[in-house]
């Protein structure tokens, strides 16, 4: 499956390190989104409701600016409603996920 129309292989740089962070901005980033969205149902996590992909970015659990890195491990799909309302400080923090990659 193809979001950004990159291709249909899937990311991962280093099958043995399931913590690569990678720069955004770069085609791995657009992979590394495009698998949050595929592992999170294309559902906000915030409204719980189903958006496209042009309709969603990806979001940090633990912010970069509190020592949270760029890693599936690290991110959550959410709406852009969502999104901007989180960085407005319009929400009540919830608790936070942790994620498990596995092959």
């Amino acid at each position: 499956m193809t979001i950004f129309g990159i291709s249909d292989t899937k990311f991962n740089p280093d099958p043995k390190n399931k913590r690569i962070e990678v720069k955004r901005g770069t085609v791995a980033w657009k992979k590394l989104v495009e698998q949050l969205f595929i592992r999170d149902g294309f559902r906000c996590a915030y409204c719980k409701k189903i958006f496209p992909a042009n309709e969603l970015c990806p979001m940090h659990i633990k912010s970069v600016g509190a020592s949270g890195d760029d890693t599936l491990e690290n991110m959550e799909t959410g709406c852009k409603i969502c999104h901007a309302k989180e960085h407005a400080g319009n929400f009540i923090k919830k608790p936070m996920k942790t994620y498990k990659i596995f092959d």
